[in-house]
């Protein structure tokens, strides 16, 4: 499978910068760079390169120079004006932004297309969720991942316009492989998003990426 780029699956009015291993990233923030004193090297670089990445995303769309801190639940915290969503798995970090007024929210997700764990599926999916991944027939496709990162992609959309949290048994994804695309039903009152959310997926050699935005209403 050849890389497929994280915009293909994102609407044009969306701005995304990518890194993989072997990219140096930008210098933190002084601000940034309190966040992360007491972390490890591998953590370190993980965030330096999600910064990078989203300040790199932002200038795309005339946004400078400007330190992206985290809230509690360790989301970033986007300049007034613009929502986006950051992501990173083994060795791949990317950002994705837009003004507020083209989108309400964004999420997006990379995994290593690996099975998830033992045991794992069923704590993150429902039975019904779990039976129809059994059919779907490209073995070069991780299908359980695949649904784990689609639901990671719908709850870090969800988060920023909601409070309280998205468990993963609360959102019923459908997976559908011809389109490229799932749905999905929250299975929680949410009147901020409505009923129901769909997203993008691609996998390319070893990565699976997942993106959902919410339209304006």
């Amino acid at each position: 499978m050849s890389l497929i780029p994280l915009a293909s699956i994102l609407p044009p009015e969306v701005s995304v910068w990518e890194l993989t291993d072997g990219t140096e990233p930008d210098p933190l923030y002084p601000e940034e760079e309190l966040l992360v004193a007491c972390a490890v090297p591998k953590r370190r670089r993980e965030f330096a390169s999600s910064r990078t990445c989203a300040r790199r995303a932002l200038a795309r769309i005339g946004i400078g120079s400007f330190p992206i801190l985290s809230a509690s639940s360790r989301a970033p915290i986007w300049p007034s004006g613009v929502v986006g969503s950051i992501t990173h798995c083994d060795s791949y970090t990317a950002a994705a932004v837009c003004s507020d007024n083209q989108f309400r929210s964004i999420g997006i997700d990379a995994e290593v297309n690996h099975p998830l764990p033992d045991g794992t599926a069923d704590l993150i999916a429902s039975p019904g969720e779990r039976a129809p991944l059994k059919e779907l027939l490209d073995p070069a496709i991780c299908w359980d991942r695949l649904l784990f990162s689609a639901k990671e992609s719908i709850f870090k959309a969800w988060s920023p316009l909601s409070t309280g949290w998205l468990d993963f048994l609360q959102a019923e994804v459908t997976l559908d492989p011809l389109r490229l695309t799932f749905s999905a039903k929250l299975l929680i009152d949410s009147p901020a998003t409505g009923e129901f959310l769909e997203g993008r997926f691609q996998v390319s050699r070893n990565r699976i990426l997942t993106a959902v935005t919410i339209q304006l209403k």
